[in-house]
């Protein structure tokens, strides 16, 4: 059996991303906002004009912006204004560029290859020059800390000429080509810079290709930028500057809106954007992601062991008014694993089960639990409590009492990749791939391929699925989002056998002034592959 790695850098960016979302609301509210009043971006026939873009943001950098081979979680918001990679990949799966000559790559005949042409002429923010060399020390770094999974099917990257890099792989894996577009892949620095003011300036000195460059940061306050004068489009970006302003509190950021003190609000919780919204504050949203409970059903002294009770437990959640309750118009109730942007396999029509009490009850009857049972409800401490307490109600009305168990960060941890837990539900969220078949291994293939949940059951053949779908060929190499039909076979797999209960699809949001302009946030897959080359501010 070939051995998959999936790289655990991706889970923490894109749960942080997902779990982001999928917070933080406090109260409930009567009506929800409708797609007439969650207005989009547009661009105006005016003059783009510049000034200085004032955005609000809860992602603190927590490691370095600077050095992206050593980048952890919400540090890719910050890094993306700055900082940019040869490609990216779009909402349709296809794949885009930016560093990169174009989309168009070489692939080697056997499939053991690609080969990426470079731009000529773009200079990093200390004027010297970034091309296939700059490129291979990137790599390079990325490979000696070891943080990136996606590597370890690299046999070697080599430079062909000034700007020319190719990859070789050991074995043919239809991710190769995501493993490029996602995470810290995303943003080349200056290899110069680091030689000059060494390693730990670099970690919070940012000296990227991007549109802007670094002017100030203090930790926990806040990150200045300005305009690159010689960025590669000529005549952008169309910003002097942006500003980046940490602030975590919820009430705090929606008064700062308020007040006047900032034009956007990125990464908002459902709740904050609601109120913005009805306070005349422009919202750009899209849906995705999903979070979801995992059931211990490996311990055959756990009820969970029972597939008759998993049934049940998701027939007894009324997944449409957690949505509406908790995501003001902005979550949708979720049947499948697969959320609604991974386009080529969720399905809008798929049944899946939906809320229905005495279903629910003459399931654990017949799973010899007439009268229910005791468990937990386990979650991160940094969940919104309000959601707990509303899965246990509807629990507790079939007769199955869950205690809530929210640790912090450590211990969580431990439950979801180490040693497990014991009677209970785990309430967690599932990032996003374009090609699901990265998060389809990360969280569901048994170890060595996987690396969560130990205590999760998975029925005999499962891991030959994922294996035979890592590795089928790609219908359209500009599309490399894997076999939709062996994935949606996985997914079809993992709720016959309630593997998991999926919950709802969460979204990622942003709130803006009525002055921002042409944000490009959301129009790629991730949400630090976008263009803020674009954004424009109206007087």
């Amino acid at each position: 059996m070939k051995k998959l790695i999936i790289t655990l850098v991706s889970l923490l960016i894109l749960t942080l991303l997902i779990v982001g979302c999928g917070g933080g609301v406090q109260t409930q509210t009567t009506s929800t906002p409708t797609a007439s009043n969650i207005q989009a971006t547009s661009s105006l026939t005016v003059s783009k004009y510049g000034g200085t873009l004032r955005v609000i943001t809860a992602a603190v950098p927590v490691s370095p912006i600077g050095m992206p081979s050593e980048t952890l979680g919400p540090s890719l918001e910050s890094m993306k204004w700055a900082e940019e990679g040869p490609l990216i990949q779009l909402p349709d799966g296809k794949l885009g560029y930016k560093l990169a000559e174009s989309a168009e790559y070489d692939m080697s005949p056997d499939n053991s290859g690609i080969t990426i042409h470079l731009k000529k002429g773009i200079k990093f923010h200390d004027g010297t020059d970034f091309n296939a060399q700059a490129m291979k020390w990137n790599l390079d770094r990325l490979i000696e800390k070891g943080l990136y999974g996606g590597t370890t099917n690299w046999k070697s990257w080599d430079v062909i000429d000034p700007y020319t890099v190719r990859i070789s792989y050991k074995e043919w894996r239809n991710s190769m080509f995501t493993d490029m577009m996602e995470g810290t892949m995303s943003f080349m620095v200056s290899p110069t810079a680091f030689e000059k003011n060494g390693i730990e300036w670099m970690r919070w000195n940012m000296v990227g290709t991007g549109p802007f460059k670094q002017v100030n940061f203090e930790r926990d306050a806040s990150l200045a930028l300005t305009r690159w004068e010689n960025y590669w489009q000529s005549g952008k970006p169309y910003l002097d500057g942006v500003k980046l302003i940490y602030i975590t509190d919820e009430m705090t950021a929606i008064a700062t809106m308020q007040s006047g003190a900032a034009d956007v609000l990125m990464g908002a919780s459902a709740k904050q954007a609601y109120d913005l919204n009805s306070a005349g504050f422009k919202v750009i949203s899209r849906v995705e992601g999903t979070t979801a409970l995992i059931p211990d059903s490996a311990n055959p002294d756990s009820p969970w062991s029972n597939p008759k009770v998993r049934e049940a437990a998701e027939y007894a959640i009324d997944k449409q008014n957690l949505a509406k309750t908790y995501g003001y118009g902005f979550w949708q109730p979720a049947y499948q694993i697969a959320s609604p942007i991974i386009k080529p396999i969720y399905d809008p029509n798929y049944p899946g089960r939906k809320y229905n009490v005495e279903k629910a009850k003459q399931l654990l009857s017949e799973a010899g639990y007439p009268n229910g049972f005791k468990s937990k409800l386990i979650a991160q401490n940094t969940v919104n409590r309000d959601i707990l307490v509303s899965i246990q109600a509807d629990l507790a009305k079939v007769g199955i009492q869950v205690d809530l168990d929210m640790p912090e960060t450590a211990k969580f941890n431990e439950y979801m990749f180490g040693s497990g837990w014991s009677n209970g539900l785990l309430y967690t969220s599932l990032f996003d791939s374009m090609n699901m078949n990265n998060s389809l291994v990360f969280y569901f293939a048994e170890a060595p391929l996987g690396s969560c949940f130990k205590v999760l059951q998975r029925p005999a053949g499962f891991q030959q699925l994922l294996i035979d779908s890592m590795h089928a060929p790609l219908a359209d190499p500009t599309v490399p989002v894997g076999d939709p039909a062996k994935i949606k076979n996985i997914v079809n797999t993992i709720f016959n056998n309630v593997m998991a209960i999926p919950l709802y699809h969460g979204a990622s949001i942003s709130v803006t002034t009525s002055k921002v302009n042409d944000t490009g946030f959301y129009e790629q897959f991730r949400s630090w592959a976008f263009t803020p080359e674009n954004i424009w501010l109206s007087k």
